[in-house]
């Protein structure tokens, strides 16, 4: 692989932001690997629902699941804190994704246009990013997903999917408040043939 630091400051530049933005999405489709194992979606339903969701919500998705799994509880509040991990590195991911940027004026760092508006006096703070800055918000994406993975085996135990199924079972009414019975997923289409709901009554 070429030395990044033998590269021509513009290249460079693109270099650094393509594989962070290429370990985000790594990382994220992980994410994507445990809802869909969480909620039993095949990978259709796992393709429309993912795209459709934001990161934030995502987040909560796993957050819910987690909490109402049969895990120790140290084991919940690290799959947790690795949750609340990923949400606060959204927002370097965000500036790298959406701000514009150049090589810094000594040619040695990449530099973002960063605006902040957002109900405070409207600034422009110099962001600078250097190699070893890059390099190390790598080695945190890849330990974020390795816990990831980690939940991911986590979940994809019979007895979890189970117990959450259980858990789900013991309020059928919610699912026909919010209309899922008839089949969003093989997780509800098991729940609708095991478990006898009486249809609301209607008045004579």
């Amino acid at each position: 692989m070429t030395e990044i630091n033998s590269l021509d400051p513009e290249t460079r530049c693109l270099v650094l932001v393509a594989k962070f933005l290429q370990k985000w999405a790594s990382m994220e489709a992980a994410i994507h690997t445990a809802m869909q194992i969480a909620l039993e979606l095949d990978a259709f339903q796992a393709a429309i629902v993912t795209r459709n969701t934001q990161l934030r919500s995502k987040l909560n998705i796993l957050r819910t699941l987690i909490s109402g799994a049969p895990f120790e509880k140290d084991k919940i509040t690290r799959f947790k804190k690795t949750l609340d991990d990923i949400a606060k590195a959204s927002g370097d991911r965000n500036m790298l994704a959406h701000d514009a940027f150049t090589p810094s004026s000594d040619g040695k760092a990449v530099s973002f246009s960063v605006t902040k508006a957002k109900g405070g006096p409207l600034s422009f703070p110099e962001t600078l990013w250097d190699v070893s800055r890059f390099e190390a918000e790598y080695a945190k994406i890849e330990r974020l997903q390795a816990s990831v993975a980690e939940i991911i085996e986590a979940i994809n135990r019979k007895q979890v999917i189970d117990r959450m199924r259980e858990a789900t079972r013991t309020n059928p009414a919610v699912l026909y408040d919010y209309g899922f019975v008839q089949g969003m997923s093989p997780l509800l289409q098991s729940l609708n043939s095991e478990t006898e709901v009486a249809a609301p009554k209607k008045d004579d």
